[in-house]
């Protein structure tokens, strides 16, 4: 898949009580300047409700006492967007299908759509949790067109003899976070050169856990 060359974001790694205050406002701006796209609620991650006053709770115990809040637009061409502490996203072209009209969660995901007309700016909370892993909260929640692939990116070595996981994590979900693999073969999770990574649907919560297996999965 060709890609665009890399476009980094603005990023900003604050304290605790400071990260929350600015992703807050920078959500708001953004829920306001693209308010033709009727974006939903950010998903979160798992056993916590919705947005950074989830992080806020969840980053307690985490060994980094700050999150990282960037920005990243999308235009309609294939691209690659880095965030985080060496996450990327990438794209195809045309993939995001319009809010408006495309609906989301879970039976969704398969359904033809719409592609979005015009730029979408998205705003990504990015940590890592007691254990390390990687996390993640992406708003608005969109889904993409199923004749695309894009692909999470994420930086997280497992190490030996472990399995890592991808789980989508969101609000809509009882339990908090799934493996969309059981369902979906295609959204199996890699690993390659310290990074995990898999196929992704539609955006919202992300977190990265690892179980083991009996194998030499990760290196």
């Amino acid at each position: 898949m060709d890609h665009a060359m890399m476009s980094r974001p603005r990023r900003s790694s604050r304290p605790l009580v400071a990260v929350r205050a600015v992703a807050l406002a920078a959500v708001a701006a953004v829920l306001a300047a693209c308010s033709d796209a009727a974006p939903t609620a950010p998903a979160s991650p798992t056993r916590l409700s919705a947005g950074l006053t989830a992080y806020a709770a969840f980053s307690k115990g985490s060994k980094s006492p700050t999150a990282q809040v960037d920005t990243f637009v999308y235009d309609g061409r294939a691209k690659s967007f880095a965030f985080g502490d060496g996450h990327k996203v990438d794209f195809d072209a045309n993939s995001v299908c319009d809010p408006a009209t495309s609906g989301y969660g879970p039976g969704t995901w398969d359904r033809p759509c719409t592609p979005a007309r015009g730029r979408i700016t998205f705003v990504v909370t990015s940590w890592r949790d007691a254990d390390g892993r990687a996390q993640m909260s992406f708003s608005p929640d969109v889904r993409f067109a199923p004749t695309t692939t894009e692909t999470l990116s994420l930086n997280d070595k497992p190490g030996k003899a472990k399995k890592a996981s991808v789980l989508w994590c969101s609000p809509l979900l009882a339990q908090g976070c799934i493996d969309e693999t059981l369902d979906d073969p295609t959204l199996s999770t890699k690993v390659s050169a310290g990074h995990v990574s898999r196929r992704i649907k539609h955006f919202s919560g992300y977190n990265v856990v690892f179980g083991f297996d009996g194998g030499e999965e990760g290196q």
